[in-house]
């Protein structure tokens, strides 16, 4: 299992586009999951109350990360959604899609 998959540049994407134009390189792992969580979690926002454990329940998948949250005992949002990946040669796939 993994919280993130292999990131595909090739995809045709605004924020990758504009993230290339503006510093010049393509973003790292770090940006892109930064970028995936605020989207997530503005989508959800948008869609509802963000403590309705059905819009928690829904799982998303952005660029490199996927999301599905449980409140924990404690009250904090766990995310609980990973990626099932293989080896093929050198390459590293995803074995379940969603």
């Amino acid at each position: 299992p993994s919280i993130n998959k292999p990131i595909n540049y090739q995809e045709k994407s605004k924020f990758i586009k504009n993230y290339n134009e503006t510093y010049n390189y393509y973003p790292n792992r770090y940006s892109l999951r930064g970028f995936d969580i605020v989207y997530d979690l503005v989508l959800r926002l948008v869609s509802g109350n963000i403590d309705d454990e059905n819009i928690l329940q829904i799982e998303t998948s952005h660029f490199e990360n996927k999301f599905k949250y449980k409140v924990s005992e404690d009250g904090s949002l766990d995310n609980t959604s990973v990626y099932l990946l293989q080896y093929d040669n050198f390459d590293i796939i995803e074995i379940m899609k969603n």
